[in-house]
């Protein structure tokens, strides 16, 4: 009864009025015009360092059209990246999360030693903070030898670089090279 007020139940469901489906449109889209993953120079060829990149925006139109740039107030992505130095006094790993927010938030690893005066140390800092264009200003909490400090930094992050501006300057590694070193460490303490 109550069907049949909203024209429900006068057809049976073999008589009932079916849509007929139509064809979902489709558009060819010119080789020009595919999406290509920004490069240095050239849109079609792989990063030169040969990295994994993470994070990194899809552009719908070749680098040289006349089409508008869209610019972020972030030279990163949302996603995880990585990144090592091994200099002669100095090892580290960092592995950072930028969030879509701007907000990011990681560990840093470092070993410093000075075989010639005798020096050895270790550390590990977790950072958190805003990153406005390529300035991340951050929080940091380092813990080293038996002790915690607590500081206000501000670094320099980009697709390449992660940099205190003084001693610590980290080029960009693939992740799963730094999984492989932790790795490596574990195995072979």
């Amino acid at each position: 009864m109550l069907l049949s007020s909203c024209g429900g139940g006068e057809n049976s469901p073999e008589e009932a009025v079916v849509p007929e489906s139509q064809p979902l449109p489709t558009e060819e889209i010119p080789v020009e015009n595919a999406p290509q993953v920004p490069n240095a120079k050239n849109n079609n060829s792989p990063p030169k360092d040969n990295l994994v990149v993470q994070g990194e925006p899809i552009q719908n139109a070749p680098a040289d059209s006349a089409a508008p740039k869209i610019t972020n107030k972030t030279t990163l992505e949302a996603g995880a990246y990585c990144y090592r130095t091994e200099a002669e006094t100095i090892q580290a790993i960092a592995e950072l999360l930028v969030e879509p927010t701007n907000d990011v938030s990681g560990t840093i690893e470092a070993t410093i030693t000075n075989d010639e005066a005798g020096y050895y140390t270790s550390y590990n800092q977790r950072i958190a903070g805003v990153l406005d264009t390529e300035t991340l200003s951050v929080a940091v909490v380092t813990n080293i030898e038996n002790d915690v400090q607590n500081s206000q930094e501000t670094w320099t992050l980009n697709r390449n670089v992660f940099s205190n501006g003084r001693d610590m300057n980290l080029k960009r590694v693939s992740c799963e090279e730094i999984i492989a070193l932790k790795a490596n460490r574990k195995n072979n303490p």
